[in-house]
């Protein structure tokens, strides 16, 4: 199970206020337009804080996953959610956003993105071509996942302080 499933997270700080950044990632409608890394979304919300979303992911490569995900809202602090799609290389997807103010002057917010995900050890050499192991996927799916957050972060506190 320990080289299959994973768990890290990315904190990053000084992304403007909680509230700024936690209204950027629940307007998840309109990352296509704010974030390189999403080429489509189709978001639906039936139900206020239950979002429905299919996205459409392009790699640094220039490929396209598609995923679908469930995410709950829970403003200003934190949105949970799980891939009910995930990409080829994992079996699951789930995670987290949570975001905090902190003390600093003019308020500025920490944004923790937490990730779990379980590897598909039968799809590593398939995804990420022959002779690949685990342990590279492990080191792929950290980085790739990784970035995205951070990407979506970056953004977020330009938007911020945009705003501010």
């Amino acid at each position: 199970v320990d080289d299959v499933v994973l768990t890290f997270e990315d904190v990053v700080p000084g992304v403007g206020t909680a509230g700024a950044a936690f209204e950027f990632v629940n307007r998840a409608d309109l990352w296509p337009e704010r974030l390189p890394h999403v080429g489509r979304l189709v978001l639906t919300e039936d139900v206020p804080g239950v979002q429905h979303m299919e996205m459409d992911t392009v790699t640094p490569d220039g490929h396209t996953h598609t995923t679908t995900s469930v995410r709950l809202c829970f403003p200003p602090e934190r949105i949970v959610y799980k891939q009910l799609v995930p990409p080829a290389l994992l079996l699951g997807h789930s995670g987290a956003w949570e975001f905090a103010e902190t003390s600093g002057p003019g308020g500025s917010a920490v944004v923790t993105a937490r990730h779990t995900v379980a590897i598909d050890p039968t799809a590593v050499e398939a995804v990420l071509g022959p002779g690949t192991t685990l342990a590279d996927a492990r080191r792929h799916v950290r980085s790739a996942l990784g970035a995205n957050s951070q990407a979506t972060l970056a953004h977020a506190a330009g938007v911020a302080r945009a705003q501010a």
